[in-house]
């Protein structure tokens, strides 16, 4: 009967080992993926809407976005293994464990997708101001009111005519844009 109950032990103690291997590699994963919610964050956060695109935040940004992605495969992966080994021996302590994971992890997923929404829209908005910068620089919108200055209205000539010089470089300074 005693090599009966030491067995059970023994085997009981693996299992834990391996709930204790799952929990740790799990809490850590679910720690990584937080500090990057934190720093997706802080990169939106100090990103302005001026069309000047800094490749190297865009570049930590989808790099941020990519790790968690994979965390989150592995944290679900995880969740799912921790939750068998903990079907097999249902603990209280485990039991209210494996739910906290699940609250931060989730209420963090949320935050991520938030995050990676807000990401995007701000691409889109930069893109769309530095397409509009571009196409300004392109084809600068004439201030009217300093050429007329420029120009000093219309004035006649000596022959009662508009003073064709003047006319045919305002016509030349004129662009049409499209949007």
């Amino acid at each position: 009967m005693g090599d009966n109950n030491y067995n059970i032990n023994n085997w009981q103690g693996g299992e834990d080992t391996k709930y204790r291997d799952v929990s740790g590699k799990l809490g850590l994963n679910i720690q990584k993926f937080i500090q990057n919610v934190s720093y997706l964050q802080k990169i939106l956060g100090s990103t302005p809407i001026d069309g000047n695109f800094d490749k190297k935040l865009f570049s930590q940004m989808q790099e941020v976005i990519t790790k968690n992605l994979e965390l989150s495969k592995n944290i679900n992966l995880q969740l799912s293994k921790i939750e068998g080994i903990a079907s097999q021996y249902p603990l209280k302590e485990r039991t209210l464990q494996i739910k906290s994971f699940r609250e931060s992890y989730s209420t963090n997923l949320k935050n991520f997708k938030s995050l990676q929404e807000t990401a995007i829209r701000k691409e889109r908005e930069n893109l769309s101001v530095f397409k509009s910068n571009e196409q300004r620089k392109q084809y600068p919108l004439l201030d009217l009111s300093s050429m007329e200055e420029h120009r000093g209205g219309d004035e006649e000539s000596e022959e009662g005519e508009v003073d064709q010089w003047e006319e045919s470089e305002f016509i030349s300074n004129l662009r049409i844009t499209r949007k």
